[in-house]
């Protein structure tokens, strides 16, 4: 099993936009190939100035499905965001992987 992590700072003044907005992305990956399931966070931490913060856990069930995705998928997934919300929000993500 391999973990995509992708985690959300929001400003205040989108977020429930962008709730509904998330909902309907995180949809679309877990429909995708090899996507098993997902889960959503939000974040209580402290500082910055973004108000509200998520993180995305993405199941996928192998390295080489989330390559794929990667290869296939990613650009066009990651471009809706920022086509929306221009840059009102920031992402980072990271990979990991079981042992």
């Amino acid at each position: 099993m391999t973990i995509y992590v992708v985690h959300l700072d929001v400003h205040a003044d989108i977020a429930a936009q962008f709730r509904a907005w998330l909902d309907d992305h995180i949809a679309a990956m877990v429909a995708l190939p090899g996507f098993v399931r997902a889960e959503l966070f939000q974040r209580e931490e402290d500082g910055g100035h973004f108000a509200v913060k998520y993180t995305v856990f993405y199941y996928v069930d192998s390295r080489a499905a989330l390559q794929r995705y990667f290869d296939e998928y990613a650009a066009a997934m990651r471009s809706d965001g920022p086509d929306r919300f221009g840059g009102r929000f920031e992402v980072s993500r990271q990979t990991l992987v079981a042992l």
